[in-house]
C-alpha cells in the first residue's frame, strides 16, 4: 500500500486490470496491471476488480464477488449458483471477514457499497473480503479444481 497514488488512497482502493491469453498449446495466461476507472469501461475484454484499503485493519482486502468474477473471467464461464457456494466454500480455509451493514455509523460496509464501477459488490448485503495477500493461493486453489 506504500506505492498507492494520492487518488488510490482517498478512493481505498486500487483498481486492478486483469487481461487473459491462450497460448498455441491452450494453456491460459492471466496478467494483472493497475489501471484508472475509466480504462475499464472502454476496454471490454478485459476484467477490472478492486484492492480495498481498509483503513483500520492497516491491510489490503478483495471481495468474495471480485473473486468469483475474476474466476469466471480466467475461465471463461458463467458460475452456476452451486459453483459460486463451492468457491465460497473453498474460500473459507483464507478465513474472509463478514462486513454487515450497521445502522447510523459509516462502516468499511459503507465504503465497499459507495464505490463506482467496477463495483465489488452486487446486492446490498453482507460482504466476505479476504485477505489481499491471498489472492494468489485461493486462485491456485479455486483453479485447480475447476479445470
Amino acid at each position: 500500500m506504500h506505492r498507492w497514488t494520492q487518488s488510490e488512497h482517498y478512493q481505498r482502493r486500487r483498481i486492478f486490470k486483469a487481461e487473459r491469453n491462450i497460448d498455441f498449446v491452450g494453456d491460459i495466461n492471466v496478467s494483472f496491471s493497475t489501471t484508472e476507472t475509466d480504462n475499464c469501461r472502454a476496454d471490454t475484454d478485459t476484467l477490472c476488480f478492486s484492492c480495498i484499503r481498509w483503513l483500520r485493519r492497516d491491510n489490503a482486502y478483495i471481495t468474495t464477488f471480485d473473486f468469483i468474477r475474476l474466476v469466471e473471467y480466467i475461465l471463461d464461464t458463467t458460475l452456476s449458483i452451486n459453483g459460486k457456494g463451492r468457491i465460497r466454500r473453498q474460500l473459507e480455509s483464507f478465513h474472509p471477514i463478514t462486513i454487515n451493514p450497521l445502522p447510523k455509523s459509516p462502516t468499511m460496509f459503507d465504503v465497499i457499497m459507495d464505490f463506482d464501477e467496477p463495483r465489488a459488490r452486487m446486492i446490498r448485503k453482507s460482504i466476505k473480503v479476504f485477505l489481499w495477500d491471498d489472492l494468489d493461493g485461493a486462485l491456485n486453489k479455486v483453479l485447480q479444481r475447476q479445470t
